[in-house]
């Protein structure tokens, strides 16, 4: 949740050079524009992405291997809400379907 104007929320993953990853924030109530960034281990935004219900950064590849962040706000940093937050690695998935 977005409790107050201008909050940001932080996310931590690790993963390794060359991965590639879907993030979404989708909102769940109040009237914020979701916007999410990701950032490498030193601190350099790679992929950014916002919108007016739900932002995707269909594909970003990291650069090495490390702890990355997700930020997640209000683009205006003026409105407030609920949000659902994604993250899917699109290469080497953790876990594949059975039949």
């Amino acid at each position: 949740s977005i409790i107050t104007p201008a909050e940001m929320d932080t996310y931590t993953f690790a993963a390794s050079a060359g991965d590639k990853v879907l993030v979404r924030m989708s909102r769940s109530s109040g009237v914020f524009w979701p916007e999410i960034k990701v950032y490498s281990p030193d601190g350099t935004k790679l992929c950014e992405a916002y919108s007016t219900e739900s932002a995707k950064i269909a594909s970003c590849t990291l650069t090495s291997t490390g702890t990355y962040s997700i930020l997640a706000h209000d683009f205006f940093g003026t409105d407030t809400g609920d949000y659902y937050l994604y993250l899917q690695r699109l290469n080497n998935p953790g876990a594949t379907p059975t039949c």
